[in-house]
This record gives structure tokens, sequence and C-alpha cells, in this order.
């Protein structure tokens, strides 16, 4: 090793590394504190330590202890070593002693907030002064600070024992449009925390709930539900229950004969009578404000859907000791019967076709008029005077009419009653009875959707290769196609043939909705998770004001179906991953989420 090479050198006591400046022959180990003296590094030299060649202590030290001024000693040593005087009383002590090479070896080790040795050019070594020890209280100050702040915000979180995790499940529907324009909303939820469903008010302005009612019975949901404005009635098992709109807290309780009967129209309210439908096959009306019930019919036939015919109500059943339905039209007041009609279509002079639950039923509530559509070897179609109950005229076809797979879709207008039978669509004037067929195509499935003036739109499902729903606009008079719109890999959220399971990046859900401008329609996509909605004109089928409305809280890149809960206007409800939003349709604003 030649002369030139790096040395290190190590403190004498503890034997870790000493940081020499090469300016100043005093050296204080930064582990064990002790201050050691070595010569001044010249380049090429090897330093020396204090124990290799002793250095005298300070003549001014040395003469203060000699003097028996120990006072005066400590004095020099503290100003020239920079140490603290329970270490400087030591050192002078150990000097007393005969120890003159390392007089603070042997000191006990203070742990201690490091103290940074500045140099300086003097070459004596100073530490900063002492004063306030901050870190001691700052730092646990912001641990505690952030570890509150955390608690705080997992306290807050919906399924902490404080916020529980409500999820909305439905049905849903909307209560009276407040001060702010927009209806607060009413729906099932799921308390995640005590597994239990419920019904709570969500108020449409910060999308909190206002109130929510204890929790229905383990494995108990909700059948329907229906509001008055002022009470909102649900059905769950075999109980009706009614709370108050304003706060939630019980109106009034009672038991059905059954549960709600299956069917999409087994509960309704009309006035102050809230008929039920139930599973033990009768039909029950209930007052609206206190629960009483008021009047109860038993059924025999299998229909299970109650209808609204203005101020009456109408029901499909057997008469006594047949099995051909007749229409019983009631007056829900008191259950009295107005009206029994028993449509017969009578084919040749033997056979005769009657109507069934799958029938097509309109009522136009501006003329009091019944339309039926019925007959499965010829078909019929009628009109009822539902004032008198008489038949008015009937229009007779060979072929039958059959709604049981796509439903019965009607439109009616002032004039004429556009429906569609899978693969034809009618046009049937409302005076006289005259029937036209608009259109027939065999490999689409037609259903109407609305009427502009004299365009016509429908919704064409491709039936033959592969399925694929398309928009139509027809000519409302004579059917001509005026243009069309091929909705790639996209399925409707309107029945029938509606969407089921997820939308993904290879099946979207669309719906529309009419304005004063047009048509809305709604294109729910995955990747990027988002509502797409356009504005068509009908009579081009161009399409303009292209918003998207991103759903940034939809992690992952599928999401369930979502359900439509209701319009109001340019207003949609609507429920998405069990979470409630009010979206503005024009301007692409999310009024309201909740959760």
């Amino acid at each position: 090793m030649s002369e030139s090479d790096p040395k290190s050198l190590n403190c004498p006591t503890c034997g870790a590394p000493l940081e020499a400046d090469g300016s100043n022959p005093l050296i204080r180990c930064k582990f064990c504190r002790n201050m050691i003296m070595v010569d001044a590094l010249k380049p090429g030299e090897v330093p020396e330590t204090a124990s290799d060649k002793a250095r005298g202590i300070p003549e001014a030290i040395m003469e203060a202890i000699k003097a028996g001024n120990n006072i005066e000693a400590i004095k020099f040593y503290r100003e020239t070593y920079d140490v603290s005087l329970a270490r400087a009383k030591f050192a002078i002590e150990q000097i007393q002693r005969g120890h003159l090479e390392h007089p603070e070896s042997g000191f006990p080790k203070i742990i201690a907030s490091s103290i940074e040795i500045i140099p300086k050019s003097s070459g004596r070594l100073i530490s900063p002064k002492k004063g306030i020890n901050l870190v001691g209280w700052i730092v646990p100050t912001i641990i505690l600070l952030v570890l509150g702040g955390f608690l705080t915000l997992m306290f807050n979180q919906p399924g902490s024992p404080f916020v529980p995790n409500m999820i909305a499940l439905g049905p849903a529907s909307l209560l009276p449009i407040g001060p702010s324009g927009i209806a607060d909303m009413v729906s099932q939820f799921y308390n995640g925390n005590t597994e239990l469903r419920l019904i709570g008010r969500v108020d449409s302005t910060h999308g909190k709930l206002v109130w929510n009612t204890v929790g229905l019975p383990k494995d108990s949901y909700v059948d329907a539900l229906l509001t008055d404005g002022n009470l909102v009635m649900y059905a769950s098992q075999d109980i009706l229950s009614a709370v108050h709109q304003a706060d939630g807290t019980p109106a009034w309780q009672v038991r059905m004969p059954d549960k709600l009967d299956y069917g999409e129209q087994s509960m309704i309210l009309i006035n102050d009578r809230l008929l039920v439908m139930t599973q033990d096959r009768s039909l029950n009306a209930y007052n609206s404000s206190t629960g009483e019930l008021i009047w109860r019919r038993a059924l025999t036939g299998y229909d299970r859907q109650i209808r609204l015919m203005g101020a009456w109500v109408m029901i499909m059943d057997y008469p006594e000791g047949s099995t051909n339905f007749s229409l019983y039209v009631l007056d829900p007041s008191d259950g009295h019967q107005v009206h029994e009609i028993t449509p017969v279509c009578r084919v040749g002079e033997y056979m005769e076709d009657d109507i069934d639950p799958d029938s097509g039923i309109v009522y136009d509530e501006e003329t009091s008029a019944l339309y039926l559509i019925f007959g499965s070897f010829n078909g019929c179609i009628q009109r009822y005077d539902l004032q008198s109950g008489q038949l008015n005229w009937q229009y007779f076809q060979e072929n039958a009419f059959s709604f049981s797979m796509l439903g019965f879709n009607p439109i009616l207008t002032e004039t004429v009653l556009f429906f569609s039978d899978e693969h034809r669509l009618f046009a049937v004037d409302k005076q006289n009875g005259t029937a036209q067929i608009l259109l027939e195509d065999p490999d689409y499935e037609l259903v109407p959707l609305m009427l502009s003036e004299s365009n016509l739109l429908i919704r064409a499902r491709r039936t033959r290769g592969s399925e694929r729903f398309e928009l139509w606009v027809l000519n409302a008079v004579n059917g001509t196609h005026l243009w069309e719109m091929v909705l790639d890999n996209s399925s409707p959220l309107d029945p029938p043939n509606e969407i089921s399971g997820l939308i993904d990046i290879g099946d979207y859900g669309w719906t529309w909705h009419p304005t004063i401008n047009g048509l809305q329609l709604l294109d729910f996509q995955a990747e990027p998770n988002q509502l797409v909605i356009k504005t068509i004109n009908l009579a081009d089928g161009t399409s303009s004001n292209v918003i998207i409305i991103p759903f940034k809280s939809i992690s992952g890149d599928f999401y369930s179906v979502p359900e439509i809960i209701s319009w109001q206007e340019n207003i949609l409800y609507l429920s998405l991953e069990s979470d409630l939003y009010i979206l503005d349709t024009t301007t692409g604003k999310i009024l309201m989420k909740f959760q």
C-alpha cells in the first residue's frame, strides 16, 4: 500500500469509523460521543490518533486544575470542546486522576436526538443551540391526526357500524314533485349490515336517505310498492303495510288472505282504494288511508291482472259453471259489478273463439271505448261501448292473432289503433273497424313504438340469420319505408326480447324516449362504462346533439343491466349497479346519485 492511499480512522473507544475534515485535529465520534485528537492531515501522511502520540490538555485547563479552580477548568473545557456540563465535569475529574489522553472515555452514553457537528473556520466544533424539541411532539401529533382521519373515513363508509351499506333493489316509485322540480324516490333496499330488506326514501337533491323503515323479517322482500302522495304502501309475504311518506312512520298494517299473486298488475291504487289480487285467487279492496278491508271477490280463472278502465277496474274470470272467460267491469269503491262482457268470435256455424289472458285489450279513455283483439282460429277485432257494455262493431279475418310470445303492444291515436302480430303491422280505423296490414316482413318481428305526425317508429328484430335490432320509420298512412337505423351489438332494455345478464363490450343495452325535438336514443355501453344519448330526427333519421355520461363509479369492464324506474319529461330515474340515479338527458348532468 503506497503512502498516498486513503487511510481509515476508527474510534479507539467504540471502534466506529471517524469522519475527519482534514483541517481540525479534534474529531467527535458520532456513536459514543467521545472526543478524539489527531494530527492535522497532510498529503501523503497517515493520521495518528491521540493514543499513538500523547497530546497535552490545553494549558488554560491544566492551569485551572493545578490552581484548584475546578469550576474554571470545567468552563474552559466546555468552551474548548463544546460539550455538556456533565461531560465536562466527568472529563476534568478524569484529568485529575491522570487520564490525559481520553478524558471523556467511559462517560455514560445517553440516547438523544442527533446533533449535526458543523465545522467552523476557527477550527472549533459547535452544535446548534438547544431549544424546544419540536420533533418530540409534532411527530406523534401528526400520527394521531392521520390515524384519526383514517378512522373517521372508515367509520363513515357504507357498511361501517355507523353507516349501513344500503343496496337499492327495487321495486321503486316516485313521490310527488317537490320544490326543486325533481321527485324524491322510495325504494326497497338491502341493508348489508343486518342482511335485511327495508323501505327507504331518497332525497333527490343530495342523494341521502331521508328515512328508512325497520327491516322486514329475514328472507322477506317487497313484492309491490305504490304511493298516493301521503302514504307509501307495500306488500311483503302476506302482509300489506303503509308508512307515512314524510317521515316513514307506520300508518297501518294488515294481513292479506295470501301472498300477492304473480302478474304485472296484481296491486293497483285507484282513488282511495288499494286493490290486491292474491294467490288464493281472490281480489281484495282496502281503504288506502286506514287499511280497512272494504270488499272481497273470489276468483276462479287463472288471469292475474287488474286492469284500470277510467274510474272502474276490469278483471278476466270464468263465469259460474263455465271455462270460457268473461270480462267483469267493477266499481272499486264497493266492488259491485257494472258490466259483464263475454266476447265471442264466431267462425262459421259451429266454431267460435273466446278471449283469453293473452288477448289484446285496449281502453280508450277519451271515448270510453274498449277494443279487444283475439282469436286462435281466426282473428277478431271488436269495439265495445264501456258505458253500456254493448258491441259497436267487429272486424273478422281468416288469420289468427298471436300475442303470447311478444305480448300486445298497441299505439292508440285519435283515429287509428296500431298494433303488431309478430311479422305483421296492423292499422285499424277506430270509427268503423276497417283494418289493413300496413307492413308485413317474414324476416322481422315488429313492435310499434311511437307516432309523431305521420311518422310511425317501429322496432324491428331480425329473426332470420343472426339476431339484430333495428329502428324503422314508416309513413303511418301507407306504410312506406322512410329510413332505418341498425343498432349493432345492442339489445333493448324494454320488453319484448329485452336484454338480460350484463352490459359488456359485446352487448350494449338501449332504450328510447320521445321528446319535443324527436326521439332520444339512449345506449348503455361498456369499456368505457358510459351512457351515449343521441337525438334522432324522425323525419329523416339524422342524429344530433350527442351526449356522453360516464359512469365513473362503476369499476370493471361490465355491469348489470340498468332498470328504468320512470321518466319526468327529460329527467330519467334509473337504478344501476345497486345505486339510484337521476339524470338530465338534455344536458348530460347527473342530478343525483344514491350511495
